[in-house]
């Protein structure tokens, strides 16, 4: 059920992190200079996700998720206009697919009508 793959995914995340911060212990990076950090990612990502809360019933899980990846991908820096679109389609039908039909968790249809 629903809680089986919370932890699934929790120690998924988890285990898949040790390499990382491993690396990050054994090879430090300088700090990058007050110049390179920006505000504006974080600060758009917020956004979308709030964006993402308000459209998310009315245009349905799959719409708008599919458009959260994309203006995700894009905020964070990928210019690639058609991979981005794949990508961001595929990510959420495949969600969609996950949990409705194998978790049997109901998601807001939207526009679509599924």
């Amino acid at each position: 059920g629903p809680r089986f793959f919370r932890l699934l995914v929790t120690w998924a995340w988890l285990l898949l992190s040790l390499p990382y911060l491993v690396e990050g212990l054994r090879s430090p990076r300088a700090p990058a200079a007050k110049a390179d950090r920006s505000w504006f990612e974080p600060v758009a990502i917020s956004g979308l996700l709030v964006l993402y809360a308000l459209l998310v019933v009315p245009l349905g899980y799959m719409v708008a998720t599919a458009l959260l990846f994309f203006a995700a991908a894009r905020v964070l820096g990928s210019r690639q206009l058609v991979r981005d679109i794949v990508v961001a389609v595929v990510l959420a039908v495949v969600v969609y697919i996950a949990f409705t039909q194998f978790l049997d968790i109901s998601l807001p249809e939207g526009v679509l009508g599924l």
